[in-house]
């Protein structure tokens, strides 16, 4: 296929209104592919027949056999992908009008990997400011630094990543948080990042989507993968990154230990104590951040929505 810029991969698993909404948000150009890669979707929920996208020529609909998660959805899409720069999309998220206008701006940038600005739709409708990456996000844009960014953010969304800096790096195939090493090797193989001050995602809380079920599946995977997040920092010599890693996976830990059982989470102290350097106490009131950072949420005005532009922090 001559003259993609922009392949977009979306895996999808037993939401097909929702991947309906995600679909209408991407611009039908010359230059898009579109690959929608489902993920072994139950038929007593998906209609197959009309499913999302097979009557558009600009999609392309893969059906996976039996279920393996979204990271091996996302594998499939890639190798798949032709375009110059690949652009990833959960099922249940979708995109602001002006996303047409930043394909445009930046379809000939010399930089390797774009990071955008996301909004967050909780299951009440409010539309939020991302609360864990917003002050990331405010810092990079005023000192033009991406190196904190890189480390901290790990989510391949509301990114244009070119396809040559992918390569050969792939998704882990496992249940929850498979984007997070994915991310983080792509984003520090970026040898040009750019931050853009512009806002082209909304994230979506769907309550039975599975981030939000099999807690405690989902607790222990996301346990696992901030470890393989340090020893991965500790391997690179990232000693500063490794440790700010396992300080907030010891305090997630224990937080969601507290939520649980409190008496457990008491006897459980003096060993995080040990290992943060700190009694998490604080952590009952304020709980810690979900990932490597966070900020109270801030509603975002209606004209933010419109334009996709967000106003600069006050410092």
């Amino acid at each position: 296929m001559d003259g993609i810029n922009y392949t977009f991969i979306i895996p999808h698993r037993n939401i097909p209104h929702l991947l309906a909404r995600c679909l209408a948000s991407i611009p039908r150009r010359p230059d898009v592919q579109i690959i929608v890669v489902d993920d072994a979707s139950d038929p007593t929920v998906v209609d197959f027949d009309r499913f999302p996208g097979l009557d558009d020529p600009q999609v392309e609909v893969v059906f996976t056999k039996e279920w393996r998660g979204a990271g091996c959805a996302r594998n499939v899409g890639l190798e798949r992908a032709v375009g110059k720069w690949v652009v990833f999309a959960d099922a249940d998220d979708y995109y602001l009008d002006n996303l047409s206008a930043m394909m445009d701006r930046y379809v000939d940038s010399d930089k390797d990997m774009l990071l955008f600005r996301i909004v967050l739709q909780p299951p009440s409708r409010k539309i939020l400011w991302n609360d864990a990456y917003k002050p990331v996000f405010d810092r990079a844009v005023a000192s033009g630094d991406c190196e904190e960014i890189k480390r901290v953010c790990p989510y391949p969304v509301a990114r244009f990543i070119k396809r040559d800096l992918i390569g050969s790096i792939r998704f882990p195939e496992i249940a929850y948080a498979e984007d997070v090493m994915f991310s983080l090797r792509v984003s520090l193989a970026s040898k040009a990042t750019e931050v853009v001050d512009e806002v082209v995602y909304c994230y979506v809380q769907v309550p039975n989507s599975a981030m939000r079920t099999n807690k405690w599946q989902k607790s222990y995977t996301h346990t696992k993968v901030r470890l393989d997040v340090c020893r991965f920092f500790e391997r690179r010599g990232d000693t500063k990154w490794k440790e700010y890693g396992l300080d907030r996976t010891w305090r997630n830990w224990w937080y969601s230990t507290w939520k649980r059982n409190r008496w457990a989470a008491l006897r459980l102290l003096p060993l995080v104590a040990i290992r943060t350097g700190s009694v998490p106490l604080k952590d009952i009131f304020s709980p810690p951040p979900r990932n490597l950072c966070t900020a109270p949420p801030e509603s975002i005005p209606l004209e933010v929505l419109k334009t996709g532009k967000i106003p600069r922090a006050n410092t």
